[in-house]
């Protein structure tokens, strides 16, 4: 990476400050998922907050025995995307596998990585807030008043979020973006960032996402990159730019269900603005 023209910087050991997350979880994760957490999402260590941009790797997305494995973006391509759309403050790449959000509740649930009735609990408050949006396509869920609606939530994009690159400065929405997905992931007991992340962008976004936000392909370059979807013009949805973290929810009434400490979410996103 370095000979490519990356920069590389070393975030001291310890780094993690304490209480950085509430000591009432809904789920009980590894140290090691705080730490990840920590840094991935709304915090931008101080050694990385000199840079215009950063790129995000996750070391499994790169391993070899992933299916996902993909080459390193080249400086060069990433550069030049960045000076073609200087108004851009994510990119990021599209799943392969499956292209909603409502499909990766569906298979983490079946693959075990997350709780059914924690799932169950996410998804019904997010439908509630996301509403629904009026529809002459094939996927028809509602019908009211002569109209086909489908639920905004089913028609969500799914990002591939094991490699993203972001700006650094001047982004508060990104900013707040990144945040309110690891409250939200904490608060309703999930392990998956993919999961909450696209949900948290239209939350805050709207209908700047297409603005803001590139969706690429199996690499980062101007070729295979393209302005991410918008929220539907017609969806109704609710408190919108409210914390995903504080929304509202009902019960699944699943064994062993817990309450979501929403109120004493201890997380500190750092000195970066969040607005």
């Amino acid at each position: 990476m370095v000979a490519d023209g990356w920069i590389q910087c070393l975030v001291p050991p310890g780094y993690l400050p304490r209480a950085t997350f509430q000591v009432h979880r809904t789920r009980n994760v590894s140290a090691g998922w705080d730490l990840t957490k920590f840094f991935k999402f709304g915090h931008v260590a101080a050694v990385l907050r000199p840079f215009d941009y950063l790129l995000h790797i996750d070391f499994s997305f790169i391993a070899t025995r992933n299916k996902y494995f993909y080459f390193l973006p080249r400086f060069a391509d990433v550069e030049a995307l960045i000076r073609t759309k200087p108004e851009v403050e994510l990119i990021a790449l599209r799943h392969r596998e499956r292209a909603l959000v409502r499909s990766e509740w569906q298979v983490t649930t079946k693959n075990k990585m997350e709780f059914q009735h924690l799932i169950c609990q996410f998804g019904q408050a997010m439908r509630a807030k996301f509403g629904s949006e009026a529809s002459t396509g094939v996927n028809r869920f509602l019908f009211l008043n002569n109209l086909w609606l489908t639920q905004v939530v089913d028609v969500t994009p799914l990002f591939l979020m094991g490699l993203f690159v972001r700006k650094v400065h001047n982004v508060p929405k990104l900013d707040v973006i990144f945040a309110d997905t690891v409250r939200t992931l904490v608060s309703f007991g999930l392990k998956r960032d993919q999961n909450v992340f696209p949900l948290a962008l239209w939350n805050r976004y709207g209908n700047m996402t297409s603005i803001k936000v590139l969706m690429c392909g199996r690499n980062i370059s101007t070729a295979v990159c393209h302005p991410a979807r918008n929220p539907p013009a017609s969806s109704t949805i609710r408190d919108f730019g409210r914390p995903l973290a504080l929304t509202a929810r009902s019960a699944c009434n699943h064994t062993g269900e817990h309450k979501a400490y929403d109120k004493v979410l201890v997380y500190d996103p750092g000195p970066t603005r969040m607005s």
